[in-house]
């Protein structure tokens, strides 16, 4: 259980990254400045959630008990 849990954690961490890195690339291709990254700033936040439940999922996955 504990690998599911860690490998689930790596994918969770790695879509977190990509999905912040793809939004801000589209953001600054914009050009428009502040009310472009204030509309992104949603998909921006679900990101950094899947990624911190990633970083979760792994720290316990690996974590000795």
């Amino acid at each position: 259980m504990k690998t599911v849990r860690v490998i689930a954690g790596v994918v969770c961490i790695v879509l977190g990254l990509s999905l912040s890195a793809l939004l801000a690339m589209v953001g600054l291709g914009n050009g428009t400045g502040a009310p472009a990254a204030i509309s992104l700033m949603p998909g921006v936040a679900v990101g950094l959630t899947v990624l911190a439940a990633g970083v979760w999922m792994v720290y316990t996955g690996l974590k000795k008990t």
